[in-house]
């Protein structure tokens, strides 16, 4: 059963043999030219007034000649990408693995490193978000010990080249990093050791 509601084309109601009641634009496809059933959501879950929102949105797409579902995938795709990008912390620990893998000593004490300065300062942060400025904040706090200051820049610095490596690698099947640059670039050793 179908009842159309208000002034949005296509816009209203299904209604199920059961009962269940869930808001639903019908349009004709663009790109196909099948119709389509396209939901906006159930009632009473979704209101009414919170139905006409999307509804309205998707017309103004078919009014740009754009499919609204193809719209949608699009943007669920384009949101489990984003999903996968890799914060500072997932960045370093692929790049700690890959020390340990080589039988590097400065693995335990990168580890500590991010632990005790690295995460608390951009650690959540999307590897490819941090800038300069994110990186001088991160150092602040060590300016006063100027060895520990120039390595903590040191291994960040590899930390992001090793990362920007990742992308230009077709055998890497760990997360991404959508890497561009190194932030940690133009950033002067302290002197004073």
């Amino acid at each position: 059963h179908w009842e159309t509601a208000g002034d949005i084309p296509g816009f209203g109601v299904a209604v199920t043999p059961a009962g269940g009641k869930s808001f639903v634009l019908y349009f004709t496809s663009p790109a196909s030219g099948k119709r389509i059933m396209f939901s906006l959501g159930r009632w009473p879950a979704v209101s009414l007034t919170e139905a006409r929102k999307p509804a309205r949105a998707a017309r103004e797409l078919l009014d740009v000649g754009q499919c609204p579902r193809a719209f949608e995938q699009t943007q669920e795709a384009a949101q489990e990408i984003e999903a996968q990008i890799g914060t500072v912390d997932s960045l370093f620990t692929e790049y700690i693995a890959s020390l340990r893998r080589d039988n590097k000593r400065s693995a335990d004490y990168v580890e500590k490193l991010r632990t005790r300065t690295v995460s608390p300062a951009i650690g959540s942060l999307r590897a490819c978000a941090v800038r300069r400025e994110d990186v001088v904040r991160m150092l602040r706090p060590t300016a006063p010990t100027p060895a520990y200051h120039n390595r903590v820049l040191a291994f960040t610095r590899a930390a992001w080249n090793f990362g920007l490596s990742l992308e230009a690698d077709t055998r890497h099947r760990g997360g991404t990093f959508a890497l561009t640059t190194n932030p940690t670039l133009g950033i002067a050793h302290r002197s004073g050791i």
